[in-house]
């Protein structure tokens, strides 16, 4: 729910949290494109985790143990790399567009 809130305020946590972690900061915040990338990879881990509570619940309330145990194996980690990869990619593209936007940075010197 926080994820989706956060698409919705344009603020997408998976920019926010890439950035945090790669040191780039928010400065994507203000390009429209790199925003739309984490738009797009935030939305992934929204659809990942609504994936995954809607066929559990299901199958929890169908008592199918045993596909429950498969279907927590099988949404579990692997879905969740992939929905990681998009946020790598939105992170590399957003980082691109921002290099080529800004130029390249003069070398400071020792």
């Amino acid at each position: 729910m926080l994820f989706l809130l956060s698409v919705l305020v344009r603020r997408p946590l998976a920019g926010i949290v890439w950035g945090s972690l790669n040191g780039s900061g928010t400065g994507w915040l203000k390009d429209k494109p790199s925003r739309h990338y984490y738009d797009i990879a935030t939305l992934t881990l929204v659809g990942v985790f609504a994936a995954r509570v809607a066929v559990q619940q299901w199958l929890y309330e169908k008592d199918a143990t045993g596909w429950l145990a498969f279907t927590k194996i099988a949404m579990g980690y692997p879905l969740l790399a992939l929905a990681f990869l998009v946020v790598l990619w939105a992170g590399r593209r957003s980082s691109n567009r921002l290099k080529v936007l800004t130029g390249p940075r003069p070398a400071r010197s020792a």
